[in-house]
């Protein structure tokens, strides 16, 4: 039924063609009605002549009377919008041929074109990210090529003309946004549009940009060489002058800084969205409930009219002037469809992918089947670990392979939880909003109001949300969706309580093989092949760190000419190597240094006295002179900024903890940074002094607590042996007392004198001294290897000396079966 007034029309050409009348889709399947309608309404405005149409519709093969055909078809097309409701008037006859009139039509195309202009305005003014925001919109609006899935030559030109059009706005947009800084919100994109225009350059040397202030060298030379690469393979072609001096820039480090017009803490500009509530076009439905067909008419014509071929060549038909009576249409033509039934597309705002991805298999396995979409409760899932272990990465990349399961879009949202000010929830739900589409003037100012809204806005939507860096629950818990529609990727160093345990993937380190890959994919994996020995020796110098390992493969990328042997004998000084493992804007000194921020003092200075590879948790509590009780809460304080970690050792009643080789360094480095070494020593050997029992060195052990009674292993005072081998083989000594106050912390060079005593004894002369040995009863079946205490303190020399001592130590106590 035709409506009592008239209603706007509303017309998408970048796309599939698509037509609403007052908010009702106008269904239009038949080919010709959908040429001639495209044509004239990419000349909206202009007289479009009737060869132009024939053209069109018939690409060189008219019938014999083309110019009546068109006739008809236009006739049925006034019919079907006067009946959709739209004005009588919109296609008027005007020689050499046909005339839509725009007093009641809106174009996407046209819409494109205020905002780019709109856009150029602001920029010039000054307000960049408002330009971020239009240009956003503009580009929100490309749903594919220009009138896709209705090709007609004519239209060559046009597709051509509006896809460089797309491509300069976007180019514009880019370039705001490097001036804005927001370089990891630039690589997503940049990446998918390379994907869609292979051998364009510019947006290559964009990336490659980005990738480079973002810290990813690495990243940005891999980029030109798969662009040399591809143009050499598909054009037989070099690049470009630009690309080869930014190429040129990049491995030189001599890349001049963007200009910068605003910083990171700003904000993101609002980003490209599929339906902002400003957008005047609506998001187009493909589904068919509640269509209104329009009643039956008859015919009378004398050709047959069908959906698919409204017109019969060479059938009598009569010329249709402006305002005559149209032909009658067949109800099966044309109908109208309520939009807006399903939500549109959401913003992708993950940052790019790397093609370095090396390991993870059964976690990302295992998170891919947790998040997938379902209608329970939220699927949440965290993924823990200590700083470097790569927990962002893995993330991201399982982000991008959960995209085509989460198509209401991808929301991605660094939370800064190591900063020393973390984003706010508050923050994080204004920012969450604009990239819904919410604009800012519309944002509530109440966090549980932004909360609301937040969930109102993603219920029944397939969203994936990453909460990257995670401080802890109170800063997660307002940004969990409420339907399990969506899905929620949580990274932290702790766990937060929203996660439930099954749901909580723990990252370690890289195990040696995937270690060596993983330098290989990023250095090149040839040069790993041709130095298998020096690549075990550089992932062992990084323990295994992926973000360490990744560190020396981006340096040794970015230098060629270095071979493996020639950084892992830089690394080998222990002294050097933090200062060895940074890169651009990578370190594994920042890493560590936010999460030894975090923690109290007292609990820096316990890590500086347990600056060992692995300890008793006997140790803690001498080591400051503290209650066993609080040393115990210290110790949780490091392992849950991730400093420390349990060991399994099978036992209950006695805990060990293992330190990273890279964190044992940094907290030798904040040490002596903070306090005379001296006295570092002194804490670290009073924790080993006092948990021994050092009574022999004439020490009234009264006035230092009671030794702890738990029975260990004499494997569970390795580490404490390691560090009085270490004291004894420095050199050698006048007394036992001397000895004791080198395992106390005293001054040893004070005392290095003419003993000709072997330091092995002296050892054990304080090993025999050790009432403590009482535990070595319980469980004496592994004894300590003094081959192993003498390599992983540097004195092999001493290897002898100290097998002696430990024979002394068996046969104190009577165990001769254990003294070879």
């Amino acid at each position: 039924m035709a409506a009592s007034t008239t209603s706007l029309l509303e017309c998408r050409l970048l796309g599939p063609l698509d037509i609403e009348v007052g908010g009702r889709r106008l269904q239009m399947t038949a080919p010709r009605l959908q040429s001639v309608l495209g044509t004239l309404l990419l000349r909206a405005g202009e007289t479009v002549p009737v060869q132009r149409l024939v053209d069109c519709v018939w690409e060189g093969r008219p019938p014999a009377d083309p110019s009546n055909q068109i006739a008809v078809c236009v006739s049925l097309l006034r019919r079907k919008l006067v009946q959709a409701g739209a004005a009588g008037d919109l296609i008027v006859t005007e020689a050499p041929g046909y005339r839509l009139q725009t007093h009641a039509v809106r174009l996407d195309t046209r819409r494109v074109t205020q905002l780019g202009k709109e856009a150029a305005e602001r920029r010039a003014a000054g307000e960049h990210e408002a330009a971020v925001g239009l240009l956003g919109e503009a580009l929100s609006l490309w749903r594919g090529p220009l009138l896709a899935g209705v090709s007609r030559q004519v239209w060559q030109s046009d597709v051509h003309a509006w896809e460089e059009k797309r491509v300069a706005l976007r180019d514009m947009c880019t370039k705001i946004q490097l001036e804005l800084g927001q370089y990891e919100h630039l690589i997503s994109e940049l990446s998918s549009f390379i994907q869609e225009h292979p051998l364009f350059e510019r947006p290559r040397a964009q990336l490659m940009t980005a990738l480079y202030h973002s810290g990813r060298q690495a990243d940005a030379l891999r980029v030109f060489r798969e662009t040399s690469e591809l143009l050499k393979a598909e054009l037989a072609v070099a690049p470009g002058a630009e690309l080869r001096q930014l190429h040129h820039d990049i491995l030189h480090g001599t890349l001049p800084p963007v200009r910068r017009v605003a910083t990171w803490q700003d904000g993101p500009a609002p980003r490209r969205r599929a339906a902002a509530p400003t957008t005047p076009f609506r998001a187009s439905t493909p589904s068919t409930p509640g269509i209104l067909s329009i009643p039956d008419a008859p015919v009378t014509s004398t050709a047959p009219v069908t959906p698919d071929d409204p017109v019969t060549p060479g059938a009598p038909v009569a010329q249709t002037a402006p305002g005559a009576a149209a032909a009658p249409v067949r109800a099966t033509e044309v109908s109208t469809v309520p939009t807006a039934s399903a939500p549109p597309t959401g913003p992708c705002l993950l940052p790019g992918d790397i093609g370095e991805f090396v390991g993870r298999e059964a976690e990302i396995a295992a998170i891919q089947d947790i998040l997938a979409p379902g209608t329970g409760p939220v699927p949440v899932v965290g993924v823990v670990g200590a700083g470097g272990t790569g927990k962002s990465t893995l993330a991201v990349h399982v982000a991008h392979r959960l995209r085509p399961a989460f198509t209401g879009g991808q929301l991605y949202i660094d939370l800064r939880g190591t900063a020393a000010r973390p984003v706010s929830p508050a923050e994080a739900l204004a920012r969450l909003l604009r990239e819904l589409g919410l604009p800012a003037s519309s944002i509530p100012a109440e966090v549980e109001e932004r909360a609301e809204r937040y969930r109102a806005l993603l219920a029944d939507r397939r969203v994936l949300i990453v909460l990257d860096n995670a401080a802890g629950t109170e800063q997660i818990r307002p940004l969990l969706p409420g339907t399990g529609s969506c899905g929620v990727l949580i990274t932290g160093r702790a766990r937060v309580g929203v996660v439930s345990t099954a749901n909580v993937f723990e990252l370690d380190m890289f195990s040696e093989e995937q270690a060596v890959q993983l330098l290989g994919r990023i250095a090149g994996a040839g040069r790993t092949q041709a130095e298998p020995e020096a690549a075990r020796e550089l992932v062992g110098h990084c323990g295994r760190l992926p973000l360490a390992v990744g560190i020396v493969g981006a340096k040794l990328a970015a230098k060629p000419h270095w071979s493996l042997a020639r950084v892992a004998v830089r690394l080998a000084d222990e002294r050097q190597r933090l200062d060895e493992l940074t890169h651009d804007k990578l370190a594994v000194r920042a890493s560590l240094r936010s999460s030894y921020e975090g923690i109290g003092p007292a609990a820096r200075r316990l890590l500086h006295g347990l600056a060992l590879s692995d300890f008793g948790e006997w140790v803690a509590a001498p080591v400051l002179g503290l209650p066993a009780a609080r040393a115990e809460s210290l110790l949780e304080e490091l392992v849950d900024a991730r400093l420390i970690e349990v060991m399994d050792t099978g036992r209950v009643a006695q805990l060990r903890y293992r330190m990273h080789s890279l964190v044992r360094l940094y907290a030798m480095e904040q040490g002596a940074a903070t306090a005379p070494g001296a006295a570092v020593e002194q804490d670290r050997a009073n924790g080993i002094g006092v948990g021994f029992g050092t009574s022999g060195a004439g020490v009234a052990m009264g006035a230092m607590g009671p030794v702890p009674g738990t029975p260990v292993g004499a494997g569970d005072f390795a580490a404490e042996l390691r560090t009085v081998a270490g004291a004894v083989a420095r050199g050698p000594v006048t007394s036992v007392v001397h000895t004791h106050h080198a395992v106390r912390g005293g001054e040893f060079g004070a005392v290095r004198g003419g003993s000709d005593l072997p330091r092995g004894t002296e050892l054990a002369a304080v090993a025999n001294g050790v009432p403590a040995l009482r535990r070595y009863e319980a469980e004496r079946a592994r004894p300590i290897a003094p081959s192993v205490l003498s390599a992983d303190c540097g004195v092999d020399a001493c290897a002898a000396d100290l097998a002696a001592a430990c024979r002394c130590l068996v046969s104190a106590r009577g165990h001769h079966d254990h003294g070879d």
